[in-house]
């Protein structure tokens, strides 16, 4: 998984150009987007995501041409709409990170956007590709050093037959050392 450290300079601009060119579906989406664009501890603590739902605390928030709520919270499994009480929620818990998804018209094709979009940690798509990757690697390895091992064999026996001492002691350790890293 790639992990992406997104600067909160480029947050800001984001939140910005949001709360002035996007009609957000209820209008207290932009009191908690400003309260947390002037906090910037908050924003800070804040990843902007795809799959926002599926995080311990995440926050979607949607603009007029959504079919999803305007705003809503998910937490430890629990479903909050009510803006006041996603308020409250943000600003007693500033500590913790806040998984942020904003549903809007071309969120897909604005650079803006997906320039500061992270990797959701719990999204499966994510698990999986790790996974995959993970065994690609140990898989991959494991035929570096086959091939690293056949390489020096022959390069051992090459330097037995033309009495070569140097070349023997030199392979001979470069396959000792392969040999103890491998485990076998």
């Amino acid at each position: 998984m790639v992990i992406r450290m997104v600067q909160v300079e480029n947050k800001k601009k984001f939140v910005n150009w949001l709360v002035q060119s996007v009609p957000l579906k209820q209008r207290e989406a932009y009191w908690i987007l400003n309260y947390i664009l002037n906090h910037e501890i908050i924003l800070t603590k804040t990843n902007f995501v795809k799959q926002a739902d599926i995080t311990p605390r995440g926050l979607v928030i949607s603009d007029n041409h959504s079919t999803r709520q305007g705003i809503v919270l998910y937490k430890d499994q629990k479903t909050f709409t009510d803006p006041e009480q996603i308020f409250h929620e943000i600003r007693m818990n500033w500590r913790q990170t806040l998984y942020m998804e904003i549903d809007f018209v071309d969120s897909e094709s604005l650079m803006l956007y997906q320039s500061i979009i992270e990797d959701n940690p719990y999204s499966i798509e994510i698990l999986d590709a790790t996974k995959f990757y993970d065994r690609f690697e140990r898989e991959f390895d494991q035929e570096n050093n086959q091939f690293r091992k056949k390489f020096l064999e022959h390069k051992i026996n090459q330097s037995l037959e033309y009495n070569d001492h140097d070349q023997f002691i030199k392979f001979s350790k470069e396959y000792n050392d392969l040999m103890e890293t491998i485990g076998k």
